[in-house]
């Protein structure tokens, strides 16, 4: 469902038992412990309150998170290299990562992101 309020688009995403919210203004997203905004081609997340981004390079896709910087294949979506950060987790999910890039796929044309 689409709301238009204001300022900012809302666009409600379930996911499991938490209702994340899409925001279009950077404000919104930062109040928020789940969410999301795409800008300029740059998916932003609130994931429990910890940031991550997906964003577009030449010929791939880059997950970051404080944790893990992650090069994905632009068609597949498949791992392609990974780098941990030093204070990174023993176990890495990137569940979160492939959502992401769903995400982004399905809404990067849509006229409502566009820039």
């Amino acid at each position: 469902m689409i709301c238009p309020l204001r300022q900012g688009l809302f666009l409600a995403v379930h996911s499991g038992l938490q209702h994340p919210i899409f925001q279009h203004i950077p404000e919104g997203l930062k109040g928020e412990a789940f969410g999301y905004m795409l800008k300029n081609g740059v998916l932003q997340a609130r994931v429990d309150g910890k940031e991550e981004t997906l964003s577009q390079r030449a010929d791939h896709l880059l997950y970051e998170t404080k944790d893990v910087q992650a090069r994905l294949n632009l068609k597949t979506f498949a791992v392609e290299k990974i780098t941990l950060a030093p204070e990174a987790a023993d176990r890495i999910e990137l569940r979160h990562a492939a959502r992401m890039c769903v995400l982004w796929n399905a809404l990067r044309g849509f006229y409502l992101f566009r820039a």
